[in-house]
């Protein structure tokens, strides 16, 4: 099992790549994307090749199937992370300038130049 886990990230050069103990699954971004835009926080995916499946280069495919057969609420409390204060982060090395501001509801923004 890889968890979806930055740590276990070890290539993002044409996708995201991720391996933990020799095992290693590249491109999972349109699925993680298409789990994360559903508020899914719980799920276990078993492949049975290297990467899943491109569809449409997308997350859409995916979120639509998971739609189709539907979620299960399992009953259990959720743990939150609220921030209380802003969070930034810069490396000037790198061109890379993070910031993560307390809102009410879940919202990225994202620019790159």
């Amino acid at each position: 099992i890889i968890e979806a886990d930055v740590d276990y990230v070890i290539d993002c050069a044409r996708g995201t790549t991720l391996e933990k103990e020799g095992a290693r699954v590249h491109t999972v971004e349109h699925v993680l994307s298409a789990i994360v835009g559903l508020e899914i926080d719980n799920v276990l995916i078993e492949l049975n090749g290297p990467e899943p499946p491109i569809m449409d280069g997308s997350a859409y495919p995916f979120v639509e199937k998971i739609q189709e057969v539907g979620l299960e609420n399992q009953g259990i409390r959720r743990n939150f992370f609220e921030l209380t204060e802003g969070v930034f982060y810069r490396d000037p090395e790198n061109n890379i300038e993070l910031a993560a501001l307390p809102l009410s509801d879940y919202r990225l923004t994202v620019m790159v130049d």
